[in-house]
C-alpha cells in the first residue's frame, strides 16, 4: 500500500506538469483553477492516503469534507446547510471511531487495562513533558492536554510485555520505541491522529518475542510512534 500512495501521488505530480506544459505550448487551454479548485488540495491527499496504511479513517473524514466543501463551492449546496450539518457530523464520527476501536483493539484494550500494577503516570497540562526511560518496565499511562510529552524508550529494557496508555487532547504526544520490540497499537481518533512510524519486527525462534501494546486515544491532538 505504501507503494501504490507513493504511485498516486506521482501520477497526480505528472497529470499537473502534462497540464502546465500543454498551457504553456498553447496546445491547448486547460484551466484547472475553476471555481473551488482549491478543494483538491483535500481531497487529493485524502484519496491517496485511503492507500496508506497510518490513518484511513481520517483520510476518509478528509474525503467526505473536501466533497462537500467542492459542493458548496460550485454552488450546489450552500454553506447554510453545512452549518447545520455539522453537528450531526461530529456525532456520527465519533460513533464509527468508537465502534471501530471497540470492534478491532478490544484485545490491546484488554491488555492495557489489565495491566495496573505499578502504573508510571506522566502528565504535561499547559506544558511539556521530556521523559527518558531506560530501564525495564510493566505499564505507562500518559496525559497531556493543551500540552506535548516526548517520552524516549530507545533504551528501556523490555523483558516480554510492556503497557502503554497514551491520552493527547489538544496536544501532542511522540513515543519513541526500542528496537527489535513489536508494536501493536489501538487507536481512538476524534478528529485527530495516530501515527505508528516504526513496523513490527520479523519474528525469530532463536528468540522471546518482546511486544509493547499501546492504547493511544487522540482528541483534537496526535500522537506519533516511531
Amino acid at each position: 500500500m505504501k507503494n501504490i500512495s507513493k504511485i498516486l501521488w506521482g501520477l497526480a505530480l505528472i497529470t499537473i506538469g502534462s497540464i502546465f506544459a500543454i498551457n504553456s505550448l498553447g496546445i491547448a487551454d486547460i484551466n484547472i483553477f475553476f471555481e473551488g479548485w482549491w478543494t483538491l488540495l483535500i481531497i487529493i491527499p485524502s484519496i491517496i492516503g485511503l492507500f496508506d496504511n497510518k490513518d484511513r479513517g481520517g483520510a476518509f473524514i478528509g474525503l467526505i469534507v473536501g466533497i462537500v466543501l467542492l459542493l458548496a463551492a460550485r454552488n450546489m449546496i450552500t454553506y447554510s446547510l453545512i452549518a447545520k450539518l455539522i453537528v450531526p457530523f461530529i456525532l456520527i464520527v465519533i460513533g464509527f471511531n468508537i465502534i471501530w476501536s471497540s470492534i478491532f483493539g478490544s484485545k490491546i484494550k484488554n491488555k492495557v487495562n489489565a495491566n495496573k500494577d505499578d502504573v508510571e503516570n506522566i502528565t504535561a497540562v499547559f506544558s511539556d513533558e521530556y521523559r527518558i526511560v531506560d530501564r525495564n518496565f510493566k505499564a505507562l499511562s500518559t496525559e497531556a492536554v493543551f500540552g506535548h510529552i516526548l517520552l524516549d524508550l530507545k533504551n528501556c529494557k523490555i523483558e516480554s510485555e510492556a503497557t502503554i496508555k497514551v491520552n493527547a487532547t489538544f496536544a501532542s504526544v511522540d513515543i519513541l520505541v526500542p528496537n527489535g520490540v513489536v508494536i501493536k497499537v489501538r487507536s481512538n481518533k476524534i478528529f485527530g491522529g495516530v501515527d505508528k512510524q516504526t513496523y513490527n519486527e520479523p519474528k525469530s525462534s532463536d528468540k522471546k518475542e518482546k511486544t509493547i501494546y499501546i492504547d493511544a486515544t487522540a482528541i483534537f491532538g496526535g500522537v506519533k510512534i516511531k
